[in-house]
């Protein structure tokens, strides 16, 4: 095996691409040709430097994960808030009954242990107590109560 300059792979069937036919990438039987044209896209980076090319590496990184992390912080789902109280040291049977509870009063998207350690917080007991109280049915009042001022939807 030598060193290959063409890029070669096996296409199951010929797509129709407006812009492929024009790039020349299909030929007969099914084989995809890619031509490198790696020093025509460049063109336009060449003249930065090296510390210029890292900061636009993370400014378009940055653009393109910016609608991940906003995604992320105003979604969530039981999974995750499930996730979440497990490292806060519930076991997985409490941690799903307070995420149900959270879900019955609309208040998972809050996030089961924000609200968790919101309450431990007005109450001025432990964590694990608050999380506990909630796991009885006990405390969901004060908990709703504390995100009343706030948008609570069910």
């Amino acid at each position: 095996m030598g060193d290959e300059s063409v890029i070669f792979c096996v296409e199951p069937e010929r797509r129709e691409h407006p812009e492929a036919e024009q790039r020349g990438r299909f030929q007969q039987g099914g084989i995809v040709e890619r031509q490198d044209d790696y020093l025509q896209r460049r063109n336009h980076l060449a003249s930065l430097s090296e510390e210029e090319l890292e900061q636009r590496f993370w400014k378009l990184a940055g653009q393109i994960t910016s609608p991940l992390v906003e995604l992320a912080r105003t979604h969530t789902t039981p999974s995750l808030e499930r996730s979440v109280l497990l490292r806060m040291g519930f076991s997985s049977l409490e941690a799903k009954s307070i995420v149900e509870g959270c879900l019955e009063r609309g208040l998972l998207g809050k996030g089961a242990g924000h609200i968790v350690l919101k309450l431990s917080r007005a109450k001025k007991m432990p964590l694990r107590e608050a999380g506990l109280a909630l796991e009885k049915g006990q405390l969901w009042d004060d908990a709703v109560a504390l995100f009343s001022s706030q948008e609570v939807t069910k």
